[in-house]
């Protein structure tokens, strides 16, 4: 279980799901399945962590989560932003779908993203160092400014770790 002091660890998985399925107000869920905020929450996160993940982004917003999602004027954009720099590090996404996250300033030192769909991923600025990222899909990935000391990656059939000399 995931205290409220981690709970930031979902951050990424819960906007790369608004990403993919779409964000909506007013409801949890609407016709075309896109998903609020508490939605998104309900989808990805384990019901044991909920309560906890739900006080976290609470906290971090410094509104209750339900209003701030049905604001008038928010956009999608406003609820990933409130999402960005998540702490992943030391996280098992291997295999994860995070096709068009935004993982930008995100923490992923240590994550094993091996086979993780990374395509068009915001990686802008990330900390990927000493990362897993053997067989992931990083086509279109923003990669600028990421650090990737460290990082495993596949070359064809070769694996190779990054080496970043100063």
């Amino acid at each position: 279980m995931t205290t409220a002091d981690t709970q930031p660890d979902y951050a990424a998985l819960i906007g790369a799901h608004l990403t993919e399925k779409g964000w909506c107000q007013g409801a949890d869920h609407n016709g075309e399945g896109a998903a609020c905020l508490r939605g998104a929450i309900n989808d990805v996160v384990p019901a044991n962590d909920r309560a906890n993940v739900w006080a976290g982004i609470t906290r971090h917003v410094g509104r209750p989560l339900i209003a701030w999602n049905d604001e008038d004027g928010r956009t999608l954009d406003h609820v990933l932003e409130a999402l960005r720099g998540a702490d992943l590090s030391g996280a098992n996404l291997s295999d994860a779908n995070l096709r068009g996250a935004n993982l930008r300033d995100a923490d992923l030192r240590d994550a094993n993203l091996r086979g993780a769909n990374l395509r068009g991923a915001n990686l802008r600025d990330a900390d990927l160092r000493d990362a897993d990222l053997s067989d992931a899909d990083l086509s279109d990935a923003d990669l600028r400014g990421a650090d990737l000391s460290g990082a495993w990656v596949r070359v064809g059939n070769i694996y190779r770790q990054i080496a970043v000399s100063a």
